[in-house]
Parts: structure tokens; sequence; C-alpha cells
């Protein structure tokens, strides 16, 4: 798995937009553009609501505890507001030894209809990362087949995917986790309440 992640970097990269002729600014622009709006139409849904609604955008690392934080922040203010919260992974793995796995575990426990409960459990048992498997933390959120967990684990499939992440990350110039996108600004560490409460009300469609 690890030995793609740099030539799957550079394949995440190399979709972006690059036309002769134009200055490196501008070609930038367009793909710091381009890279907002996919990033607000993929990843991962946390929470029941559904388009149309206001889009949040986070950038999160599981071993990131402002990013657990803001799991707990952003669950509660989902109970109170109506908006759409896709979840990117960005593991720092300079920081973080396991983050580049734990988003490869959740992203395939989302092979099998288990994202929400594993992006979650994640975050509440990053003090077990190393100690306990990737095959045992799956089954405790309710990852039915662990054989095939663990085949996921092992494939490129799931590691692709967080690669384009990282380099989505990468281009918006995302400097730490967690990091919200709303609409064209980004904000750091744990939202204020007040923060997605105005965000919210001003973009209902």
């Amino acid at each position: 798995m690890s030995g793609l992640r740099w030539t799957g970097l550079c394949a995440a990269v190399g979709t972006l937009t690059f036309v002769a002729g134009l200055s490196p600014r501008l070609v930038r622009s367009l793909n710091v553009r381009r890279a907002a709006a996919a990033v607000a139409t993929s990843g991962h849904t946390v929470g029941a609501v559904t388009t149309p609604a206001p889009i949040v955008v986070e950038f999160g690392d599981y071993e990131c505890s402002p990013c657990a934080a803001a799991d707990t922040a952003m669950a509660r203010l989902l109970s109170k507001w109506r908006f759409v919260l896709r979840f990117h992974y960005l593991p720092s793995e300079r920081d973080h030894p396991y983050a580049f796995e734990a988003a490869v575990a959740a992203e395939c426990a989302a092979t099998q209809n288990r994202f929400e409960p594993m992006h979650h459990l994640l975050f509440r048992r990053r003090a077990d990362f190393g100690a306990v498997s990737w095959a045992m933390l799956a089954a405790a959120a309710g990852v039915f087949d662990t054989t095939a967990f663990t085949a996921c684990m092992d494939g490129d499939a799931a590691a692709r995917v967080v690669v384009g992440d990282i380099a989505m990350g990468r281009l918006l110039r995302l400097r730490q986790t967690p990091a919200f996108l709303l609409g064209s600004a980004v904000y750091y560490g744990v939202p204020q309440d007040s923060t997605i409460e105005r965000y919210v009300r001003d973009h209902q469609p």
C-alpha cells in the first residue's frame, strides 16, 4: 500500500489543469477553483442530510486531537442545523504514524457501507492505533466481512482515494487539520457555533 502513495499523489495532481501559455498564478487559480468544486461534491457525507443544503467540507486526520474534538462538535451542530458535511482525508504522517492507515481503514469500511460508524470510532479510539488491529476496530464499527476488509487494507484502491484527498488538500494549501471550507473561506480548528450557523443561514437553497 505505501508504495503507491507518491505515484498516487502524482496521478491525482496530474488530473488537474495545466495549460500552455497561461501564467503559473492563473493556472493555480483555475486549479484551486476546480479543486474546491470537486471536494464539495465528493468525499463521504457525515450525517443524514442530503442536498440541496449548504455544504461544509472538512479535511481531517484520525490521529489529530483537535479533529476528534471537531467530530464531536460537528455531530452536535448537525443535530441543530440543516447542512451537508463532506469529509476528506488529510493525514499528517510526519506527526501521526498511523494516520494514513487509519484513513485507508475508514475507506475500506466505506466499501461495506460502514464509513460513518468507522469514522466516529476511529476518532474515539485513536489511542488504540498500533495496539489493536484495523480489522478488530472495523468489527467494532459493524463491518461484517473482516476478511474482505483486510483484503481492502492490503490492496491499492482505498489508498488511492486517500492520496487523492491529500493532493487536493495540498493544492488548496491547507496548513493543518481540521480544516473546514465554507464556500471560499477556510477555517482551522474546532468550528464555532456562530460561524456554522451564519454560513448555513446565509446559504440555504
